[in-house]
């Protein structure tokens, strides 16, 4: 595969990040199982029955280790080798494999999974499309795909941020640190979400990753991607799948506007 030169440049600077960064491993190592509960409520909503699950981006592979005491067999996959060792030092199961990968290549044959899924980690990829192409490649006919992130494209986070700001609250590291940052991130969302919809083809929008550990550590820092939900349904959809749920629906504007949903949540069937 052919990236572009920007997108191949992120990539090895991930790649350098997640392989060498002991602050962003002692981030990961504080996520128990109330952080991946989420995460495990949908899989066993929409996919009750699977037994072979890729869990891809699973970093020590803690996501990956708790499935692996409901499902029959588990591969969790992950670029950082630090990170997967971490893992298989601490906790380990007979049906779970740790293996190192990229999401953009996977080292699978085509249909070998009953369930690909991902936690906030779509938008880590510098090439989204390319992503998800691998994932549906890898699933089964009747497959479930599922993809949890945070919407980094919603215009409710900087909303937020901007009246606890007023009210003397604490703003995002990176994303919203003043009112003036989080009502210019409200309005330039808001106009991405709206154009989103009378865009015939998905268009992903790439930033420069904080990948410096200074401010903060996570919170989707190092993302390289805005990803909006209704721009995977479209690639999905035009791959044959039936679109189960997209966006959080927590609330009623979430509900009618999934691409404004403060959660980019995709559960997809393979038709």
């Amino acid at each position: 595969m052919t990236l572009p030169l920007e997108k191949e440049a992120l990539r090895k600077q991930l790649q350098e990040f997640y392989g060498t960064s002991q602050a962003y491993l002692e981030h990961l190592d504080i996520e128990d199982e109330k952080y991946f509960k989420r995460y495990l409520s949908f899989i066993e909503r929409y996919a009750p029955r699977t037994e072979t699950v890729l869990d891809l981006g699973c970093g020590t592979g803690f996501s990956s280790y708790l499935l692996s005491q409901r499902k029959k067999w588990v591969i969790g996959m992950d670029l950082s080798e630090l990170f997967l060792k971490r893992g298989n030092e601490r906790r380990n199961s007979p049906n779970l494999l740790r293996v190192t990968g990229d999401i953009q290549e996977l080292p699978f044959r085509e249909g070998a999974f009953d369930l690909v899924s991902s936690y906030q980690v779509i938008e880590t990829l510098p090439d989204v499309k390319k992503g998800i192409e691998e994932m549906t490649r890898v699933l089964k006919k009747k497959g479930v795909l599922i993809i949890i992130a945070a919407n980094l494209l919603s215009p409710i986070w900087p909303l937020r941020d901007f009246f606890r700001l007023l009210c003397g609250g604490q703003g995002r590291p990176v994303w919203c640190e003043s009112p003036q940052a989080a009502f210019h991130i409200f309005r330039q969302n808001l106009m991405t979400g709206i154009r989103k919809w009378f865009e015939r083809e998905p268009r992903f929008l790439y930033r420069q990753p904080d990948l410096t550990c200074r401010k903060v550590v996570g919170r989707d820092s190092e993302s390289v991607c805005l990803v909006a939900p209704i721009d995977i349904a479209r690639i999905l959809k035009k791959k044959g799948f039936r679109i189960l749920r997209m966006g959080s629906q927590s609330g009623w504007i979430e509900k009618l506007f999934p691409s404004f949903s403060v959660a980019l949540e995709i559960v997809a069937e393979k038709i």
